[in-house]
């Protein structure tokens, strides 16, 4: 299952999960699903090659810079 469906999953489920190794829990889900959700197409294609560790640095990026 790719990436962004398995967090999307998560979200919908608000249940944590491990996706390749990595515990998500619903918050960081949550941001990431948001940003990608927003982001242009490029950059869809971008974040869907990402691996879980990826995913979730960048949307904690993301979400620092909105303080």
């Amino acid at each position: 299952m790719e990436n962004i469906e398995a967090m999307r999953s998560i979200v919908e489920n608000h249940q944590a999960t491990e996706i390749d190794g990595v515990l998500v829990d619903m918050f960081t889900a949550s941001a990431v699903t948001q940003i990608y959700d927003q982001v242009n197409d490029k950059n869809k294609a971008k974040m869907r090659n990402m691996d879980t560790m990826q995913l979730a640095s960048i949307a904690y990026k993301i979400l620092e810079k909105g303080k």
